[in-house]
């Protein structure tokens, strides 16, 4: 989950977001959406873990 949670950081960092702008955004927010994938590609977390995007 480490890598998870770099990328994460690392997406958040690129888009000058807080985490707490995940869930103030859209479930199908484009933002959302591409880290959701990065992460998935990246990654072996599950659809749950990524479940914080649908928030």
């Amino acid at each position: 989950m480490a890598t998870a949670e770099r990328i994460l950081r690392e997406e958040l960092k690129a888009r000058r977001w807080q985490a707490a702008d995940l869930a103030k955004r859209a479930k199908g927010d484009l933002g959302k959406v591409q880290i959701a994938g990065r992460l998935r590609e990246a990654t072996p977390v599950t659809v749950k873990w990524t479940g914080i995007f649908h928030s």
